[in-house]
């Protein structure tokens, strides 16, 4: 496709998600389920000029770049909207929760992976269910608005917390798999898989706390000037670029940077951060329109079947989770369930398959339709349920439509 294809392709998305978002509006729905359907419905219409090639189409280095580029400047714009003290007041509810669910997921999800499609290989579907342990922040946190309810603040909390880890999983199993020095040494497996992780979350971290420091020198001096909005942006990008380069998680480091410039007590912050909020909004639309492309759910039957019975189960896994994690809390039953019913996949895992689907693991074809299905059937019980929010939780909620 032609640069002007290109940008004529964009143009056209971003029209088209402004006129379903705004139905979204009307009909008081989060917009994420209905730009997805949107993608998914654009790719199958056909090139009115050559009835063989598709109205749209992208290669899939743009989309691995888009996806990054979206899922770092959304992470960083939903973070900052964070206090240090309303994460503290939650993180260890949410901490839990991603443990707990992260494990059972991992163990879960496998082997009833393995049950209902017994002839695919343990590797695809421990890549599957790892891509699983995760909730999205995208779609959690442009779900609500800026809410004091404590069960909307956990679910926000644990999306930003659990993120990197889904993230990061799938590639730490791959590499485990293939790598030659612990093929005669199964023994070694989990150590190295927890200091894997651990390694790549003190990596982001300490990126994210180096860069959000300078990030607040820069705006001090030019915090003032026009070009701040412009700083800002290329800082993100730069933090999770040096993060992954580093071997951290870029993902994490960018969130550490939200929260940093978020806490901070810069003048003109606000308007700054409206610059992030305006093109954050722009990339949601774009992105789960373009996830929507990349939906290629088999049309089979018994797959569907499966697949359905498979979420349900991920479903009570998550609720088992939820129900360990907060035994000693004061939740309501139908607050645990909502906060169960409520683990939708968005950018993250759609950048993950990206990714995946270039390498050369066995059966990861499989795994990618898996994983696609997930998405949309997670996106739409979440679109459900946070539209009757308010059946499930005691005081206000307010459903970001917009």
């Amino acid at each position: 496709m032609t640069p002007l294809g290109y940008l004529a392709s964009l143009a056209l998305l971003l029209i088209l998600g402004i006129l379903v978002t705004y139905l979204s509006y009307k009909i008081k729905i989060p917009n994420v389920i209905l730009l997805i359907l949107l993608g998914v419905a654009l790719s199958y219409v056909p090139n009115p000029f050559n009835l063989s090639e598709p109205l749209i189409s992208f290669d899939h280095t743009f989309l691995v770049t888009m996806g990054i580029f979206s899922l770092a400047i959304i992470v960083f714009e939903s973070s900052s909207h964070f206090s240090f003290k309303e994460v503290d007041s939650v993180s260890s509810k949410a901490l839990r929760i991603t443990l707990v669910f992260t494990t059972l997921t991992l163990i879960g999800l496998t082997l009833a992976g393995k049950l209902f499609f017994p002839n695919r290989g343990w590797v695809s579907l421990m890549i599957f269910a790892a891509a699983m342990c995760g909730t999205s922040p995208d779609v959690v946190l442009s779900s609500f608005k800026k809410n004091t309810n404590n069960i909307i603040k956990t679910l926000q909390v644990e999306s930003i917390v659990n993120t990197p880890i889904n993230v990061l999983l799938p590639f730490i199993i791959i590499d485990f798999i293939t790598a030659p020095e612990i093929a005669d040494s199964r023994a070694a497996l989990i150590p190295l898989f927890g200091q894997a992780i651990l390694m790549k979350i003190i990596a982001g971290i300490g990126t994210g706390v180096l860069f959000g420091f300078i990030l607040l020198r820069i705006l001090k001096k030019n915090g003032k000037k026009k070009i701040a909005p412009v700083i800002l942006l290329a800082m993100a990008l730069l933090t999770y670029v040096v993060a992954e380069a580093l071997e951290g998680n870029g993902v994490l480091a960018v969130t550490v940077l939200g929260l940093i410039f978020g806490n901070s007590f810069l003048k003109r912050k606000t308007s700054i951060k409206n610059f992030s909020s305006t093109l954050s909004l722009s990339l949601e639309i774009l992105i789960f329109i373009l996830i929507g492309f990349l939906i290629r759910v088999p049309l089979d039957l018994v797959f569907f079947v499966k697949t359905v019975a498979l979420f349900g189960i991920y479903i009570l896994l998550r609720w088992i989770a939820i129900l360990i994690s907060l035994r000693k809390g004061k939740e309501t039953a139908k607050e645990k369930l909502f906060l169960a019913l409520n683990a939708p996949k968005g950018i993250a895992v759609a950048v993950v398959a990206f990714v995946l689907s270039v390498s050369n693991v066995p059966e990861i074809s499989f795994s990618l339709d898996l994983i696609f299905s997930f998405i949309l059937l997670s996106v739409i019980v979440s679109t459900i349920i946070t539209r009757f929010s308010d059946k499930f939780i005691d005081g206000k909620v307010e459903i970001n439509n917009l």
